[in-house]
C-alpha cells in the first residue's frame, strides 16, 4: 500500500513538473516507465502550458462546433481578435479530447509557437538530444512524423504569427489532424472556426471567478457590457486588480470612468481601440517605474519566456529587482503570464506597450549591453552556446526602436540570426531599417543582398544593390562601405548568371578596386572572391593558376591579420576547390590529396562555429563528396553529397542554384552506380531548378540540358 502511495507521488510529481494535469494521480503504473522516468500517457508533449485555469466558463458552442468540424477536417484555424480568448477555447479542446479518448491510442501534443515552428516542435517534444541544435531540431520532426505515422494523432499549436503562415507547410507531411489558433482569417488547407466575444452573464462569472468578489450588481453589467466591451482578456486583467487592491466594483467602475476607459470596436467586432485604451490601466493599476521597466523588457523580448535566470540576466538589473519582488508583483497584478517556471507576456500586452509609448533604450542599458556582448564577435568559440539566447536576441532586433545609433546593433543582430540559419527573421529584422541614417540603410541592404543571393532571391538582391546606388553609395565618403557595395555587386553578377560572362564582370569589377587603400582584412576577402570567381571560370590551367594565386594571397592574410576563423575557414575550402579541379583538369593526383586536406581543415573550423545543419557545413560536405566520387569512393561520396543536399534544402530552401547543384553531383554518382533510374530522377530535378532561376536561354541551363543528356538520353 505504501509502495503504490509513493509511486503515485512520483507519478504526480513527474506529471507537476511537465505541466500535465491528472485526476488525483490515478493513473495505471504500466503507463509510466519508472526507469527511464519516460510519462507513458496519451501525450507526446511535455513542458508545455497546458494546464487549463479553473475559471473556464462557457464556449460551449464554440467547442461543440469544433469538436463537430474535426470528424471531417483533418486542419482547423480557431481564429479571432488578440485577447478574446482563443488559447482557453485551444486548452479547454485540448483537455476534453484527452479526456474523451484517454483509454485509446489516439495521441496528442500542444505546442506554444516560439520564434518559429522548429523551434516550437524542438521545445516541445521529449527526445535524447545530442546537443547540435541543426540535428536535434530534425530528431524532433522525425519524432513528431513517427508519433504520427504509427497512430492517430491531434495537434493543437497556439498563437501562430500571422507573417510565419508559410511555417505550416511544414507540417504538410504530419498524419493526422491539426488545430492552430492565429489572429489570421483564414489559412490555405485550414477550416476557420472564428471565435467571437462572450456573453455578458458569461464575462461577470469569469470576473467573479478571477476576482473573487461575490454579488450581482448593475456596476458590475455597465462595467462588462458598456465600458470592458466583453474583451475577455480585460475581464480577466481588470479582476486581478480589484482583487489585488481590493476594490469593490463600485470603486472599480469609478476608477475606470475616472480615466475614460471604454472599449470601442469597429469593423464587425474584428477591430477595436484596445491598444489606446490600455494606456489608462497603467494609472488604474498604479504601477511604480520599476514595473512599467519590467514590462518594457518584456515587450521587447516579448516572444520569449524566462525563468529566473534568463529574468536576472536580461531585465532584473534595470529594474533593480535582484530578488524577483517585482516580477511576482505583476504576475499577481495580471500583467504577465507564468507557465511552470517561466514568465511572459501576453502579445496584446506587448503590442501597448511598445505602441502607446516609446520605449527609451535608455532605461534598458542592461537589457541593451547583454544583447550587445552577445552579438559583439560572431568568430569566437563560444558561438555555439550562445544559441541559447536566439529567440531573446531575435525578439529584441525585431521590436526595439531604431533610434539613437541602433541602426548598426540591429544590423548586429540580423547578422546572429544568419549565422544560425535564421533568414526569415533575419530579413523581417533588416527589413525595420529605414534611411534615417544612409551608411546604416546602405549596410542593411548589402546584408540583404548577400542573403538574397545565398538563398536564390536573385532579383530581391538586385533591388537591394539599386537601393545603395539610390542612397547614393558611389558619393560617400565611407570607402569602406564602397567596397563592400562591389563585393557584393561582384558576388551578384556570378551568381545570378552563372555565365563565364558573369564571371568576368566580376572580375573586372573586384581588379578595378583591388588597388584602393583598403585595410588587409578586407583586400584578403576580394583576394578570396577573385579566386572563386577564376576557379568557375571557362577550365583550364591559366584560370586554375590564377585561382591558386589569389587563394594563397588570401590565405596568407587571413593566417596573419584575420582573427575570424570563419573567413580561414572559407579560404581553406577554396583552396580546396581548386585542387580538385586541377586534379580534373590537370590530371595530378597529389592535388585530390590536397583538395581533400583543406577541406577537412575547412570543415574543422567550421564546426567550432556553426551547429552541423548550416549550409556552410553542407557545402564542405558536398566538396568532399566531390572528392571521393572522383576516387570512385561511390557510396562514401553518395553519402555526403546526400548529407549536403538535406541541409540545403532545410536551410535554403528547393529552388536554389547549390540545391541544384547537389542534385546535379549526386546523379553522377548515381550513374556510376548503376543505378539509372535514380540518376535520372536527380539530372532531372537539378534541370528543373536550372530553369526555374536562369530560364530556359541560360548559358548555364543549356550546358546542364546538354550534358544530361548525353548521360541519361536512353533512360529519359
Amino acid at each position: 500500500m505504501a509502495e503504490n502511495q509513493e509511486r503515485k507521488t512520483e507519478i504526480n510529481i513527474y506529471a507537476s513538473q511537465a505541466n500535465i494535469a491528472l485526476d488525483n494521480g490515478n493513473i495505471d503504473a504500466a503507463q509510466y516507465n519508472m526507469n527511464k522516468k519516460i510519462f507513458r500517457s496519451n501525450i507526446i508533449t511535455y513542458g508545455q502550458n497546458i494546464t487549463y485555469t479553473n475559471n473556464f466558463v462557457g464556449r460551449k458552442n464554440e467547442i461543440n462546433e469544433i469538436l463537430e468540424k474535426l470528424k471531417d477536417s483533418n486542419r482547423l484555424l480557431i481564429s479571432g481578435m488578440g485577447g478574446i480568448g482563443k488559447t482557453t477555447i485551444l486548452k479547454r479542446l485540448y483537455h476534453t479530447m484527452v479526456e474523451r479518448y484517454k483509454n485509446t491510442s489516439k495521441k496528442f501534443g500542444y505546442f506554444e509557437y516560439e520564434l518559429s515552428m522548429d523551434d516550437t516542435i524542438y521545445n516541445a517534444l521529449e527526445f535524447e538530444k545530442i546537443g547540435d541544435r541543426n540535428i536535434d531540431v530534425q530528431k524532433a520532426k522525425k519524432v513528431l512524423e513517427d508519433y504520427a505515422n504509427i497512430g492517430e494523432i491531434i495537434i493543437f499549436i497556439d498563437n501562430v504569427p500571422i507573417e510565419r503562415y508559410i511555417e505550416l507547410k511544414q507540417l504538410d507531411s504530419i498524419k493526422g489532424k491539426i488545430v492552430i489558433t492565429s489572429r489570421q482569417n483564414e489559412y490555405e488547407n485550414y477550416e476557420t472556426v472564428f471565435i467571437d466575444k462572450m456573453s455578458v452573464e458569461e464575462c461577470k462569472e469569469i470576473f467573479k471567478k478571477e476576482s473573487g468578489i461575490l454579488g450581482d450588481s448593475q456596476d458590475l453589467n455597465y462595467i462588462i457590457s458598456t465600458l470592458i466591451g466583453r474583451h475577455t482578456l480585460t475581464v480577466k486583467m481588470l479582476a486581478k486588480i480589484a482583487k489585488k487592491k481590493q476594490w469593490t466594483i463600485d470603486e472599480l467602475k469609478n476608477k475606470l470612468l475616472d480615466v475614460g476607459f471604454k472599449i470601442e470596436y469597429r469593423d464587425f467586432g474584428k477591430i477595436t481601440n484596445i491598444l489606446t485604451e490600455y494606456k489608462k490601466l497603467y494609472s488604474i493599476s498604479e504601477l511604480n517605474i520599476y514595473e512599467q521597466n519590467i514590462l518594457e523588457g518584456f515587450s521587447l523580448l516579448r516572444e520569449a519566456k524566462l525563468d529566473k535566470d534568463k529574468y536576472q540576466k536580461f531585465l532584473a538589473l534595470d529594474a533593480e529587482d535582484l530578488e524577483n519582488d517585482e516580477l511576482y508583483e505583476l504576475y499577481e497584478k495580471g500583467w504577465l503570464e507564468k507557465e511552470g517556471d517561466k514568465f511572459s507576456i501576453h502579445p496584446v500586452f506587448a503590442e501597448f506597450i511598445s505602441e502607446s509609448r516609446e520605449i527609451d533604450i535608455n532605461n534598458h542599458l542592461g537589457l541593451y549591453e547583454v544583447i550587445k556582448l552577445l552579438c559583439s564577435s560572431l568568430d569566437d568559440s563560444d558561438m555555439l552556446k550562445k544559441q541559447d539566447y536566439l529567440t531573446e536576441i531575435i525578439s529584441f532586433g525585431k521590436n526595439v526602436a531604431i533610434k539613437n545609433n541602433l541602426g548598426n546593433r540591429i544590423c548586429d543582430i540580423a547578422s546572429f540570426a544568419v549565422h544560425f540559419a535564421d533568414y526569415d527573421n533575419a530579413i523581417l529584422i533588416l527589413q525595420r531599417i529605414k534611411m534615417d541614417d544612409i551608411e546604416v540603410f546602405i549596410n542593411a541592404q548589402l546584408i540583404l543582398c548577400d542573403l538574397y543571393v545565398q538563398i536564390s532571391e536573385f532579383q530581391k538582391a538586385k533591388e537591394c544593390l539599386q537601393r545603395c546606388l539610390d542612397s547614393g553609395i558611389k558619393e560617400i565618403e565611407n570607402t569602406e562601405l564602397f567596397i563592400e557595395y562591389k563585393i557584393n555587386y561582384a558576388l551578384y553578377l556570378e551568381k545570378s548568371v552563372q555565365s563565364d560572362l558573369g564571371r568576368e564582370m566580376a572580375i573586372q569589377e573586384l581588379e578595378l578596386i583591388i588597388e584602393m587603400e583598403m585595410d588587409e582584412i578586407t583586400r584578403g576577402r576580394i583576394y578570396n572572391c577573385l579566386g572563386g570567381f577564376y576557379t568557375d571560370l571557362k577550365k583550364d590551367q591559366t584560370n586554375l593558376d590564377k585561382a591558386l594565386a589569389y587563394h594563397k594571397k588570401s590565405k596568407e592574410i587571413r593566417e596573419k591579420y584575420d582573427t575570424r576563423i570563419g573567413d580561414l575557414a572559407r579560404t581553406y575550402n577554396n583552396l580546396g576547390r581548386v585542387y580538385y579541379y586541377q586534379s580534373i583538369y590537370g590530371n595530378k593526383n597529389s592535388n585530390l590529396e590536397n583538395a581533400e586536406k583543406y577541406y577537412m581543415k575547412s570543415l574543422k573550423l567550421r564546426r567550432q562555429l556553426y551547429n552541423s545543419g548550416h549550409p556552410l557545413i553542407a557545402r564542405v560536405l558536398t566538396n568532399l563528396g566531390n572528392v571521393y566520387m572522383i576516387q570512385k569512393n561511390y557510396k562514401k561520396a553518395l553519402q555526403y553529397m546526400q548529407q549536403g543536399l538535406e541541409i540545403r534544402i532545410r536551410t535554403l530552401g528547393e529552388t536554389v542554384w547549390e540545391v541544384g547543384l547537389n542534385y546535379y553531383n549526386i546523379a553522377k554518382v548515381y550513374f556510376e552506380l548503376k543505378d539509372k533510374e535514380n540518376a535520372c530522377k536527380c539530372a532531372a530535378k537539378a534541370e528543373e531548378i536550372c530553369l526555374a532561376l536562369y530560364g530556359i536561354d541560360s548559358e548555364i541551363y543549356m550546358k546542364m540540358r546538354e550534358r544530361n543528356n548525353l548521360y541519361y538520353k536512353n533512360q529519359r
